[in-house]
């Protein structure tokens, strides 16, 4: 099992939506595909791995893009570094 645990927040019509997602495991988890509901960039707002949070600076590079490749229901996703031990999450750039 990978021990990751992912939930989307649906904004309204003037909020993005934000995907967040658990790594809950003392490993890193290299190219972990989550389906998203929107095509596009995904930008990394708050990674809690970060060196500011004594963590690692593992991370995304400030985003995700968007692949069409199906997973979790959706037609499109974004392929995520998750830290060990952390959330990251990202916010869709409209």
């Amino acid at each position: 099992a990978s021990s990751v645990f992912a939930f989307l927040r649906r904004g309204n019509e003037d909020d993005a939506d934000v995907l967040v997602v658990a790594n809950l495991t003392p490993a890193p988890h290299h190219a972990y595909r989550v389906g998203v509901p929107h095509a596009g960039r995904w930008a990394e707002i708050l990674n809690s791995d970060a060196d500011i949070y004594g963590g690692s600076n593992m991370g995304n590079g400030g985003g995700a893009q968007t692949t069409a490749q199906a997973a979790h229901g959706f037609a499109q996703s974004v392929a995520l570094m998750l830290p060990p031990l952390a959330v990251v999450f990202l916010r869709h750039d409209r």
